[in-house]
């Protein structure tokens, strides 16, 4: 295991498509966030993206969701960071946008996304909630 005391994985992924998979994983020692996208007819990788975090070794990524609304994926880390990665829905190759945010400094556990807009997760025996908030001035969406 990667950290002792922790049987959670540092790779997760979502379905995007019937044949695109959404991957996220962490490599601990040098603590690079890396994640792309994977066709599993034509087993290609594309848009891979790599950003070295300023987090700790005991960090990694613990969920990761499809918003087909919004045509974004949202990746959630163990220790309170957000990644959204939106991308044109008739092409997939092709990434609008891409967001890094710490929306919380405890630590998080098991979670669901209600609706696409409201994340629930487990925090040290306590339950919390996320919302995606538009703000005005910067124009973008925030978990608050």
């Amino acid at each position: 295991m990667p950290i002792d005391g922790f049987g959670d994985p540092f790779i997760i992924c979502t379905f995007v498509t019937d044949e695109t998979l959404f991957v996220n994983l962490f490599h601990n020692k040098e603590l690079k966030h890396i994640h792309f996208f994977y066709n599993s007819t034509t087993t290609q990788i594309i848009n891979r993206f790599e950003k070295v975090l300023e987090t700790s070794q005991l960090n990694f990524p613990y969920k990761c969701f499809w918003n087909e609304t919004q045509s974004e994926v949202y990746s959630f880390y163990r220790q309170g960071q957000s990644l959204r990665v939106k991308v044109d829905p008739k092409n997939l190759n092709e990434i609008k946008e891409m967001q890094f945010e710490q929306i919380t400094d405890v630590d998080l556990g098991t979670m669901f996304l209600i609706k696409e807009t409201c994340l629930v997760a487990r925090s040290s025996g306590n339950i919390l909630f996320f919302k995606r908030i538009w703000d005005d001035k910067t124009e973008q969406y925030y978990w608050k």
